[in-house]
């Protein structure tokens, strides 16, 4: 069996998303000056080209802007 990695749910966020951002081309972090407590600097050390955006508005705004990068085709690698 193997034994399960208790971590806690902001360091397993983070550590997957940068797991995962190896797997998929796709993905893009969209932040609103939160990367430090929801451990998304993780992915922005490993792919800072896809984590360039950070919003210090409304977080309503981060909607907005990543429909926008999909008709621009921003999430293709």
């Amino acid at each position: 069996m193997n034994p399960v990695k208790l971590a806690g749910t902001r360091d397993a966020y983070g550590e997957e998303l940068a797991r995962l951002g190896g797997i998929d081309g796709r993905i893009v972090v969209l932040t609103a000056d939160l990367a430090g407590s929801t451990k998304t600097s993780l992915f922005a050390k490993e792919y800072p080209e896809y984590f360039d955006i950070i919003f210090f508005v409304l977080q309503q705004e981060n909607i907005g802007s990543w429909r926008a990068s999909l008709s621009k085709d921003r999430l293709s690698r």
